[in-house]
């Protein structure tokens, strides 16, 4: 009788559970906060650039494995030419080393008068000219197969950082994605989100990413008249200890040099602190801004580069990869040779409202 209440009681208990289930309703998916429609609209503009790097990064590795095979088979013809030039410098070494040429300087002696003397000297020296093209030749091949080897060498090499950031920012979109979609199944207004999202993409790359170009490449000439700021005011030129000094430079005079240069820097407006360069710009109903630092570099040769760290569409941060785009393709970058010969760049301070660089002349250069 026990096991029979029991059993009447759970088949009970389960009826009342399907009854509630069907009468109280269930919580449903929320609408996204302001802040979580930020920051998904957000997830939806990375993966939209990463995945425009995807399509660079591919091009470049197709670029990249093109100019590989090329310079494969021009190491192939250039070993042939350098067997068939070797072979015929062996030649002439051979020559040499087992006398065939002194049979040429008995000739001197055998001549019986000033013309065939003459004729001599002239056959001699076609012969000795001959040699020394074919060694020098071979010297010179050899020196262009070895070049063309280390160019494979540094396309190799090339091509292998390209196969991994190919497969580190797949990896990357893939989490992006997975972790927009799991988000978006949350929400009970997913596709209107999605609409947004696409929306903003769409608009990026009509006006935001165009209107980073014109200012990037508008500043990186720019950059390329600065000596003529820095010879215009001596003033801002500060000896140091023996052959070093220091010029400085307004954040002020910055937009000023720069909207002299383009009325289109009016919109943009520059500012030093923090040991950063910050820029805010608006056109019309588009705002877009950037910051990032300046470093010395030595490779190529001495200059400070501006190394472009955060972007930022509408109130939108962009991936990193975006800035590194633009980073590559505009250089911002200060060269002391435009300045004056002898000069190098040793230090860049940036601090609130001023950059200084740190300078030091080679005088022995100039003698």
């Amino acid at each position: 009788m026990a096991v029979l209440r029991s059993s009447k009681l759970f088949t009970w208990m389960a009826i009342a559970a399907i009854i509630a289930a069907a009468i109280i309703p269930q919580p449903a998916a929320a609408d996204p906060t302001v802040d979580e429609l930020h920051e998904l609209l957000e997830k939806g503009l990375s993966i939209h650039e990463i995945d425009r790097e995807l399509e660079r990064l591919k091009e470049r590795q197709s670029a990249t494995q093109s100019r590989l095979q090329e310079t494969q088979v021009q190491i192939r013809k250039q070993e042939a030419v350098v067997a068939e030039v070797r072979q015929q410098s062996g030649e002439v070494l051979r020559a040499y080393y087992m006398g065939e040429r002194d049979s040429i300087a008995m000739l001197f002696f055998s001549a019986g008068s000033l013309q065939e003397l003459l004729m001599v000297w002239d056959f001699a020296e076609a012969i000795f000219q001959s040699d020394r093209k074919k060694l020098t030749r071979h010297q010179q091949e050899l020196a262009s197969l070895n070049e063309q080897r280390e160019q494979l060498r540094q396309t190799e090499l090339e091509l292998a950082f390209l196969r991994h950031s190919l497969l580190e920012q797949r990896q990357r979109v893939i989490a992006l994605q997975a972790e927009l979609d799991e988000r978006l199944a949350e929400q009970a207004e997913a596709q209107a989100v999605l609409a947004q999202i696409e929306a903003l993409t769409e608009d990026w790359d009509r006006i935001g990413l165009p209107m980073f170009n014109r200012y990037m490449s508008t500043l990186a000439k720019a950059m390329e008249t600065l000596p003529s700021f820095v010879q215009a005011h001596p003033d801002h030129l500060s000896k140091g200890r023996g052959s070093t000094f220091s010029f400085y430079m307004t954040d002020d005079e910055l937009n000023q040099f720069l909207q002299e240069f383009d009325p289109m820097f009016d919109n943009l407006r520059f500012a030093f602190g923090d040991g950063k360069l910050q820029a805010f710009g608006r056109e019309d109903d588009t705002t877009i801004s950037m910051s990032g630092q300046y470093v010395v570099m030595n490779e190529p040769e001495n200059h400070i580069r501006f190394l472009l760290e955060r972007l930022a569409y509408n109130g939108f941060a962009l991936p990193d990869t975006t800035a590194k785009d633009l980073e590559e393709r505009y250089h911002l970058g200060f060269y002391p040779k435009q300045l004056m010969d002898g000069v190098t760049i040793t230090a860049v301070q940036i601090e609130p409202g001023k950059l200084t660089i740190a300078m030091q002349i080679n005088f022995s250069l100039w003698f």
